[in-house]
Formats: structure tokens, C-alpha cells, sequence
């Protein structure tokens, strides 16, 4: 059986990320057991932690186990199928927040517009 384990006496969490999404849907075994659950955050946890945690996903089977820390709340289910159920996980890899790149430049100063180039308040994009 795999199984993610850390030194301590606490088992490691993996991270959430495409190649565990990619681990799971790859398990064909009889049973594949789902468990997916949402999370009420704790009084006393901190912000980090309630914004990092909406859900939990325990995933096992014979030659399989892990515990997946789920970004997005999910529908409470028990799923017995000879895959898991991975379709809140794809869910929640599209709903990841987009990254803004700045690109800054030595030759180039914001308010100072270059010649042949609009000042970039005058550039607008969607958001």
C-alpha cells in the first residue's frame, strides 16, 4: 500500500496540485473509496489557515491512501467506484486564481510616456 507519511508521528498532507489529481485518476482498483467532505473552520484557527482549507478529501484503496486538502468547498459524499472521484479536484485546479505578472524596466518609468507609445492611463484592459 502507498501511503504519504512524514517523521513525525502526524502524516504529511500533500500539497494540492495537478500530479496528485493526476496520481488519483490514474488508481483502478475495487473498491476505490472517496470520502469528500467540506470544512467549518475552528474559533481559534488562523486566517491563513480557514482561507487555505474549504474541504477535505481521504482517498484509499488497496494499493492506495491519502488525505488532500481540497481549496474549495465540495459536496459531503461517500463515493465506492473502482476509480475515485476526482471531479471536485479538476474543479478546484480551474478555479486557482490567475497570477498578474508586473514587468518593470529600467528605460521605461510609469507616467513618463515613450515616444510612439500611449501614457499607460490611457491603456485600459479587462478585468
Amino acid at each position: 500500500m502507498t501511503t504519504t507519511a512524514a517523521t513525525s508521528s502526524r502524516p504529511a498532507v500533500p500539497s494540492f496540485t495537478p500530479g496528485l489529481v493526476t496520481s488519483l485518476q490514474a488508481v483502478e482498483a475495487y473498491p476505490a473509496v472517496s470520502l469528500l467532505m467540506s470544512t467549518t473552520p475552528a474559533p481559534k484557527m488562523l486566517a491563513a489557515d480557514v482561507a487555505r482549507l474549504a474541504g477535505v478529501g481521504v482517498f484509499v484503496s488497496a494499493a492506495f491512501c491519502t488525505v488532500v486538502r481540497l481549496p474549495v468547498p465540495v459536496s459531503d459524499r461517500v463515493v465506492i467506484d473502482p476509480t475515485f472521484a476526482t471531479r471536485d479536484l479538476v474543479l478546484a485546479l480551474h478555479r486557482t486564481p490567475r497570477h498578474v505578472v508586473l514587468a518593470l524596466s529600467p528605460h521605461e518609468a510609469p507616467g513618463r510616456p515613450q515616444q510612439g507609445r500611449p501614457h499607460p492611463s490611457a491603456l485600459t484592459a479587462p478585468v
